[in-house]
């Protein structure tokens, strides 16, 4: 579905449950350009994974890293060592303090002792 800003601010809520439910994908026009898309999280996800892959980025899981054997969470942190995303930052921080509470000692690149 195609609409402009003002239907937007009209009918947004409907849109919303309507995307939620994974009905359908609107794509909003302002002044003849697509400006924003509104898509389901499930959709949203997927673009990240391709995303990930086309860059060759290592994907962090989105399962907290206590929840992750040691040695998984070591090897994630090592990989993404030099990613800057935001999810990614994110997971790092998560990953460096399970390390540190489930091991005594912080990984390579971790802060300093």
């Amino acid at each position: 579905m195609r609409a402009s800003a003002s239907d937007l601010r009209v009918h947004l809520k409907d849109w919303l449950n309507q995307v939620g439910e994974g009905g359908i994908s609107v794509i909003i026009e302002r002044n003849g350009f697509n400006m924003a898309v509104l898509i389901d999280l499930e959709e949203y996800r997927a673009f990240l994974r391709w995303k990930r892959e086309k860059s060759g980025e290592v994907a962090v899981p989105e399962e907290h890293p206590d929840d992750l054997p040691v040695a998984e969470v070591e090897r994630i942190y090592k990989a993404t060592a030099n990613a800057t995303d935001e999810a990614t930052m994110w997971w790092r921080g998560r990953a460096l303090v399970s390390l540190r509470l489930r091991t005594g000692w912080y990984p390579k690149g971790g802060p300093p002792s």
